[in-house]
C-alpha cells in the first residue's frame, strides 16, 4: 500500500515536470552572471533605519486600531 502511494506520487511529480518542460518549450537558457551592485554602507544603513521606522509605524497603527 505504501509502495503504491509512493509510486503514484513519483508518477505525478514526473508528469508535472514533463508538463512544465513542454509548456516552457523544452529549452533552458543560460543564465548570465549577475554583477553585484556596490552601494555605500552608510546609505544601506540609512535605508534599513528608514524601513524599520516605517515598519514600527505600521505596527503602532495596528496596535491603535485593535
Amino acid at each position: 500500500m505504501v509502495l503504491l502511494t509512493m509510486t503514484k506520487r513519483l508518477f505525478k511529480g514526473l508528469l508535472a515536470i514533463s508538463l512544465a518542460v513542454s509548456l516552457h518549450g523544452g529549452e533552458v537558457k543560460e543564465k548570465k552572471p549577475v554583477k553585484p551592485v556596490k552601494e555605500d554602507p552608510q546609505e544601506l544603513a540609512a535605508k534599513r533605519v528608514e524601513a524599520f521606522s516605517r515598519f514600527s509605524n505600521v505596527v503602532s497603527e495596528i496596535e491603535k486600531k485593535y
